[in-house]
């Protein structure tokens, strides 16, 4: 896999021609943007159409970029996303999967640097999972998910909204909650998109994402749903200290943090 910088994955995504403030062809008018470290970029757009959502969001090349799990194991102790990011030193971050509401409890399976804490449980075919396994970032289905002693970092969440470049989920009634979202989103090539929509319903995202020219050069190949609603929340930083945010004051039970490959992260 070859990385890129900041240029260049701009470039790969958009092609030569971002201009701030100008809609592209694929109805995207991108209203900030953003360098972050290790050739990350922030990018805060919006989409017309199927549904008008505005996405902040990294977008990166995991052959640059680390993704951990922080963990928030007590309520009483737990750190703000923004306070999380900050203290780990990541680039970036959002809000993780889901969480009990009591006490901040553990949902599903949940590993953070190698620490592993509950199982995946009794899960729909839908459910997936943000993680790292042999040192790749992945998405995967949950459901009959084995942890063999290769995950290092994972969340658990639903539903999983694109596989293998095809939209999988899809709401049956007409009375779907529009809110804000978390999504991941990957190539399948090492390049990622990790944010924030707001005013989005789970099947509308699921079937942004899947548009062919939404990023002219960038194809979604698998895409999950991170927690959601009130939860939502995305934080980013430039080496400048710049900082863009939504939410960044939100407590959950964990955080996904993104973090330069040149700096290694302190292991428990």
């Amino acid at each position: 896999m070859t990385t890129l910088n900041c240029s260049a994955l701009v470039a790969l995504i958009f092609g030569s021609s971002l201009c701030l403030g100008a809609e592209g062809a694929g109805g995207v008018k991108v209203h900030d943007r953003m360098e972050l470290a290790a050739g990350a970029v922030f990018l805060q757009c919006e989409v017309m159409e199927p549904e008008q959502i505005q996405i902040r969001a990294v977008f990166f090349d995991s052959g640059r970029v680390s993704m951990r799990v922080l963990d928030q194991p007590t309520a009483s102790s737990a750190q703000t996303l923004q306070q999380a990011l900050i203290s780990s030193k990541a680039i970036a971050g959002c809000n993780g999967g889901y969480y009990k509401l009591n006490g901040l409890g553990v949902y599903g399976l949940q590993i953070s640097d190698g620490l592993v804490q509950g199982e995946v449980g009794n899960v729909s075919d839908l459910e997936a999972a943000l993680l790292v396994r042999s040192g790749i970032l992945r998405i995967e289905r949950a459901k009959g998910l084995v942890n063999d002693g290769t995950l290092t970092q994972m969340v658990q969440c639903s539903p999983m909204l694109v596989e293998k470049g095809v939209q999988v989920f899809s709401a049956t009634g007409s009375d779907e909650p529009r809110v804000s979202r978390t999504f991941a989103v990957s190539d399948d090539r090492g390049h990622w998109v990790i944010g924030t929509a707001e005013r989005a319903t789970l099947s509308g995202l699921a079937r942004l994402l899947v548009r062919e020219n939404l990023f002219p050069n960038f194809r979604a190949v698998t895409a999950m749903n991170l927690d959601g609603g009130p939860s939502s929340a995305f934080w980013c930083v430039t080496p400048q200290g710049e900082v863009r945010e939504f939410r960044k004051n939100v407590k959950v039970r964990n955080y996904i943090g993104l973090f330069p490959r040149e700096v290694e992260p302190v292991r428990r």
